[in-house]
């Protein structure tokens, strides 16, 4: 245990206390929730980022999108540097640039806006706010919130809780206690309170979890698959025996490197920034100057919709995405039973 995650011990337990009452507040209804008409589906989790959100957002609106079935996508809009109820995409057009919106909805946009009028994608502080006004304007078939399994003032018919294999394999310290000694947003016995647990493998293979099977939920697995290497322009780049500098700023990019090293890809430098960071131009001008003659750089597509709007660097070096998917690698059938019991 390190030296600071002692010092904050107390104000976790006080944290802790804080959770339990509040969730006994809701669950005993003195605390109310706002119930919609249109189905509300939560993606969330119990831990701090990096257990694959986003990209399981994408893959459970493309579920009804394919049916016919419109959706909207309402989220905070993390690291964004506006404030209140925006729309992002409304189906016709991106309203709003990557600083406006958060990365990781200009994400879900790229994958998805070729379904045009069926998606709508908002960013909101608040979930409710978020879903009257997609309710009330785009009036989709379900709504799907984004990061919302602590906003319990908006009821949902479907919380689905995401964990990351590998941090499950290593379980450390800080992923036992809450926060802000740990990385727990809940305690475990929340866990109760979702209907589907995915654990998410990435590009990893692990057998299912004990710890996750013990909790009586039905358990299914999400992966990813690489779907290649993209310039700026989207045209696909193979880096096979490619000298690389591998930027990222996200969470845990473990997997980020695994996915250049299994495309053959060699890594000769790690640039890592905190998870949703703001380039600016001095350090995008400090890693061009340490890129070297047949040297790329690859980001992520979190960080490359933000890195791409500096055209002077974007369009002059020789700077590359990871584009991803996830699918469901096992217990497929449950997930879908699931939905099926609310819209398909």
């Amino acid at each position: 245990m390190k030296p600071l995650q002692i010092i904050l011990l107390p104000f976790s337990v006080v944290y802790y206390l804080i959770i339990i009452l509040r969730n006994y507040l809701f669950d005993k209804g003195f605390l109310k929730q706002t119930k919609f008409k249109t189905p509300v589906i939560s993606v969330g989790n119990i831990s701090l980022g990096g257990t694959g959100k986003t990209p399981f957002v994408i893959l459970l609106a493309k579920i009804f999108l394919k049916e016919g079935i419109k959706v909207s996508i309402i989220s905070r809009g993390y690291s964004r540097n506006t404030k209140g109820l925006l729309t992002v995409f409304d189906g016709n057009e991106l309203k709003l640039k990557p600083e406006e919106a958060g990365d990781e909805l200009i994400v879900i946009y790229n994958h998805l806006k070729e379904y045009g009028k069926l998606l709508s994608v908002l960013v909101s502080e608040s979930r409710v706010e978020g879903a009257e006004w997609a309710e009330f304007y785009f009036k989709p078939g379900v709504i799907i919130l984004d990061d919302a399994f602590q906003h319990r003032n908006i009821a949902r018919n479907i919380d689905i809780l995401l964990f990351d294999a590998l941090r499950e394999s290593k379980s450390n310290f800080a992923d036992k206690i809450l926060l802000p000694g740990g990385n727990l947003r809940e305690p475990l016995s929340s866990i109760k309170r979702s209907n589907i647990i995915i654990q998410n493998n990435k590009f990893s293979e692990f057998k299912i979890s004990d710890k996750l099977i013990n909790f009586g939920k039905p358990v299914s697995v999400c992966s990813y698959k690489i779907d290649g290497i993209y310039s700026s322009n989207n045209v696909q780049f193979d880096i096979s025996r490619k000298d690389v500098i591998a930027l990222s700023g996200i969470v845990d990019p473990e997997s980020f490197y695994k996915a250049i090293n299994d495309l053959k890809g060699n890594i000769i430098k790690k640039i890592e920034f905190d998870d949703h960071h703001s380039y600016t131009l001095q350090e995008l001008n400090t890693i061009k100057g340490i890129l070297k003659e047949n040297q790329i750089i690859i980001t992520t597509e979190k960080d490359f919709t933000k890195i791409m709007h500096f055209e002077e660097f974007s369009s002059k070096y020789p700077i590359y995405f990871l584009k991803i998917s996830a699918y469901i690698s096992f217990n497929k059938e449950e997930l879908e039973n699931i939905l099926e019991n609310i819209v398909l």
